[in-house]
């Protein structure tokens, strides 16, 4: 059942409201834990202080794939895939980079997943 079809049950038959609230409580899980891609691009001294390696560590240690690379602007590029949870945590470790870098900014973007399998380090 999809969300308008648990709504629909609801009303044509009292009976089922236990089955209603599973059903919408499975939709909510589904909806916090559904699969997102994140842009992400870092601006500040991160080029030549490990930000693609330690990026790398912490996204794979989230369970999050995708990839990072340097641009030639000095800046820093990364598609991130997973969880809601899991991508604003690593969004979070992004805001402070690795120990020797600086970061000035990050924007993030939310795009449709596109089924990554791994977390690469691109040049």
């Amino acid at each position: 059942l999809n969300q308008s079809q648990a709504k629909t049950k609801i009303y044509s038959d009292r009976s089922s409201r236990i089955i209603y609230n599973a059903v919408i409580f499975d939709i909510q899980y589904l909806a916090m834990n559904q699969k997102l891609l994140y842009k992400i691009h870092v601006i500040g001294r991160v080029q030549g202080v490990g930000f693609r390696w330690s990026a790398a560590t912490e996204a794979r240690s989230r369970g999050i794939t995708g990839y990072v690379k340097n641009l030639s602007d000095g800046s820093v590029y990364i598609e991130a895939e997973g969880s809601k949870e899991q991508l604003n945590d690593f969004a979070e470790w992004c805001r402070n980079g690795p120990r020797f870098g600086f970061v000035e900014a990050v924007n993030v973007e939310t795009c449709p997943p596109v089924n990554y399998s791994d977390f690469l380090i691109g040049h």
